[in-house]
């Protein structure tokens, strides 16, 4: 499930405090985005992972110093519920261009879900 912003926002504190990341972040955008990724899983737990990439990447000044990690700690905690392990981790580069191919609006939320879908797997 989406989380509701005021979980979302306390796992955001802890993981920048933990990582001794600056805590500036910007509320109403990162509402918007969970709104957004809400909309495109449409209550279909399979599609949360990608729609929670997509959301946070097209916003990735909305996490502050979070935006390349806590994305996709995010998704991965998503998949688990389902249960299934994402392979999605910082540093993989063709998860990080297509992260900025979305965040400068030339990759679709088709795109996140085809690149998910090749990174699930099911437990």
């Amino acid at each position: 499930m989406i989380p509701p912003l005021d979980a979302f926002l306390q796992g955001l504190t802890y993981f920048a405090q933990a990582r001794r990341l600056s805590p500036v972040r910007d509320e109403p955008r990162i509402a918007e985005a969970l709104r957004l990724a809400a909309e495109l899983a449409r209550d279909r737990p399979e599609d949360e992972p990608a729609a929670m990439i997509f959301a946070l990447s097209r916003r990735v000044r909305t996490l502050g110093a979070a935006w390349e990690e806590y994305p996709l700690l995010c998704a991965r905690n998503l998949a688990s519920a389902l249960p299934a392990e994402l392979d999605a981790w910082p540093g993989d580069a063709e998860l990080e261009n297509l992260r900025l191919r979305i965040a400068w609006g030339q990759a679709s939320y088709e795109d996140a879900r085809a690149l998910v879908a090749t990174r699930l797997r099911r437990g």
